[in-house]
């Protein structure tokens, strides 16, 4: 089908051991591009510093650091806004586990731009500005898997390693961060 005039647009954040496609295929991307969405599905390049997908978990002295994966956001958008119409007032992120840390990380530094984001059992901790950033009025929507939702190991991409860990909690933290966004709902 064929749409006219500005169309929302979805990014989608691959998690560990994925990428743009992969994201794409398990968070149904599909079914936003036969809604009229404009869907990106970038690939990470495993450049993080505390875990390697994206650039998104940082420790406090390294919040305001240049991040190579911001930048990358920031020129994908410029570039798809130069080749398609985009709703500016319909831009949403989505991603589970490293993806959903991308995503708590992008909410929080480019909420001026979007109007929410899906946040699927990723991690809270370690994407917040330091100070925190105000953020402008969107809607959150964050999950997980349960009570047995946990993870633990390492990734394919570093020899990082990881205890094992309950998304419960970090989702509980994301949930009273964006709760708290004045005029937003979670």
């Amino acid at each position: 089908e064929t749409y006219s005039g500005p169309r929302p647009m979805m990014i989608l954040f691959n998690g560990t051991g994925g990428d743009g496609k992969k994201a794409f295929d398990t968070y149904n991307g599909q079914d936003f591009l036969d809604a009229g969405f404009i869907v990106l599905g970038p690939d990470s390049i495993a450049n993080g510093t505390i875990w390697p997908v994206w650039d998104a978990a940082r420790t406090p002295d390294q919040q305001d650091l240049p991040n190579k994966d911001l930048i990358y956001l920031d020129s994908l958008l410029a570039c798809i806004a130069a080749h398609h119409e985009v709703d500016k007032n319909r831009i949403y992120v989505a991603g589970m586990s490293a993806g959903g840390i991308m995503s708590n990380h992008v909410l929080q530094r480019r909420s001026q731009l979007l109007a929410g984001g899906i946040v699927g059992s990723g991690v809270f901790d370690f994407t917040s500005p330091v100070p925190p950033e105000p953020l402008d009025a969107m809607g959150v929507v964050v999950t997980w898997g349960g009570d047995n939702d946990m993870w633990g190991g390492d990734s394919d991409d570093s020899d990082v390693n990881v205890p094992e860990f309950i998304f419960a909690e970090q989702a509980a933290m994301a949930s009273k961060f964006y709760a708290g966004i004045e005029g937003g709902s979670q």
